[in-house]
């Protein structure tokens, strides 16, 4: 996965994979914004209500929402309606939540949540809610626009893309920093490996835990 890929960037990025015969499998826009009010109440003001029981991570994180018409593969609709493409002045507009972060906001279908980004405020309505499998490695979102509304403002790419060998995949890695210092690459093939093997040491340890209050 290639993150922190700016638009300028995009084609040249591309014609690289190319160029290494792999192709572009994945690209994700990334638009960061923050939570500053939810039905209403200021972020600021919920911040320090101590009866609230919204976690304070939810309040304070930056949100790294994206835009698109369809569906991924690793979310489906519990609650609402997809919204595809809106017109660029639709007010509210209308997002889908991931239902983890709804719970945690407190908020359902018909709520507004209002984002700022870059000091322009977003009045968005929660139209769906989706549930996300996050044990699916590829970008997902706590919130998703529909197309329309986000195409013009400050944003980068996570490109994910497949390489067939370990070899292949440590020369793009070298020509992606050297062409494109900005961009961060992860193999997400030596994540998942260090983590079977971390996961097949704590078995181990484990069995070895039960065999000795066996005996």
């Amino acid at each position: 996965v290639l993150f922190d890929v700016q638009k300028d960037q995009r084609q040249d990025v591309a014609a690289l994979l190319k160029s290494f015969n792999v192709g572009t499998y994945e690209e994700v826009p990334i638009v960061t914004m923050r939570l500053a009010a939810i039905k209403d109440r200021r972020v600021e003001e919920i911040r320090t209500d101590t009866t609230s029981r919204i976690p304070g991570w939810a309040l304070r994180r930056e949100y790294r929402s994206t835009y698109r018409s369809t569906l991924a593969a690793t979310e489906k609709i519990v609650a609402g309606t997809w919204h595809a493409k809106v017109s660029s002045d639709a007010q509210p507009i209308p997002i889908s939540l991931e239902k983890g972060i709804a719970e945690n906001l407190g908020v359902t279908l018909g709520d507004e949540l209002e984002f700022e980004l870059q000091g322009v405020s977003l009045t968005t309505l929660v139209a769906s809610i989706r549930e996300v499998d996050w044990q699916r490695l590829q970008p997902n979102f706590f919130a998703v626009f529909p197309e329309g509304v986000l195409e013009s403002a400050p944003q980068f790419y996570a490109v994910v893309t497949r390489a067939d060998s370990s070899q292949l995949s440590a020369d793009l890695q070298r020509a992606v920093v050297e062409r494109f210092p900005n961009v961060s690459m992860i193999d997400l093939t030596l994540v998942l490996n260090t983590l079977d093997s971390i996961l097949a040491r704590v078995s181990s340890a484990i069995r070895f835990v039960a065999m000795f209050t066996i005996l």
